[in-house]
């Protein structure tokens, strides 16, 4: 494996430690290929989703079967493909989002965001053809829910919500360098917003919001693109800040940081 790929896989979320997702995983490949572990078709699983969501007193029971489905079922890319094939724009999740706070809660939100991660990154793999609808999801969410977006990450926002939405922006930056690019223009990461969440840890947990925004962060200088990364080294206090406290970080994280710049910046 190329040490491009090695380091896309640690950023993106695919080698975090051990976790309840990536140990169902394992005994998900026990199932057979074309099923879900109840048995059920990928198009199957669609429906039962689009019909769950279509009626509010049912939507948060679909979006989190749904999610963990897509996560977890060893036909996961085969049920993005039927979604995506009638639903190409995800409508039903930019609907939940669209909504006020009051019509829908943050935890609600919280999935959405997931569930746009999962179906990024499974575009990111696809050809030319496919990759294109991951421009169009993007475009949506920067361009209708920015603001929802700064506030998931602000810090008086629960850390899931927060990680969540980190998780999705890094996805957006592993599809590559244009869509990298629309986020430097959607977004202010010299906001003191951004400022923070290099501070927000968690030491019960594996991967908390700091590691996260380290991901975010070292996920611009994976692409590759020098152009991208002079401009990321550029934002004040952004890509600067992961190296604050970093001795206080597991050597896991360390080892991420320090292997990144090495491979990425070092000839800046």
């Amino acid at each position: 494996m190329s040490v491009k790929k090695a380091l896309k896989r640690k950023i993106s979320g695919l080698e975090d430690g051990p976790s309840e997702t990536q140990t169902s995983v394992k005994k998900a490949r026990k199932k057979t290929i074309n099923k879900d572990p109840d048995g059920q078709t990928s198009e199957d699983i669609v429906k039962e989703f689009l019909k769950l969501t279509g009626v509010k007193q049912t939507r948060l029971k679909g979006l989190k079967q749904f999610v963990a489905t897509i996560k977890n079922a060893d036909n996961k890319d085969e049920i993005i493909l039927k979604y995506l094939q009638t639903h190409p724009d995800c409508s039903e999740m930019f609907e939940v989002l669209k909504e006020s706070p009051e019509e829908r809660s943050l935890f609600e939100v919280q999935i959405v965001l997931e569930i746009l991660e999962v179906i990024v990154l499974h575009l990111a793999d696809e050809d030319a053809r496919t990759k294109s609808r991951a421009a169009v999801i993007v475009s949506t969410l920067l361009t209708n829910h920015r603001k929802l977006v700064y506030h998931c990450l602000n810090s008086a926002s629960p850390a899931n919500a927060t990680m969540a939405v980190l998780r999705l922006l890094t996805a957006i930056v592993m599809h590559g360098p244009a869509l990298a690019r629309e986020l430097l223009i959607a977004f202010d990461f010299s906001h003191k917003t951004f400022g923070a969440l290099v501070n927000r840890r968690d030491k019960k947990d594996v991967v908390d919001v700091r590691t996260c925004f380290i991901k975010f962060v070292l996920s611009f200088f994976v692409t590759g693109d020098q152009t991208l990364i002079q401009q990321v080294l550029q934002i004040k206090g952004f890509a600067t800040s992961i190296l604050k406290n970093l001795h206080k970080d597991s050597a896991e994280v360390i080892h991420l940081v320090l292997s990144t710049l090495f491979a990425k910046v070092h000839c800046y």
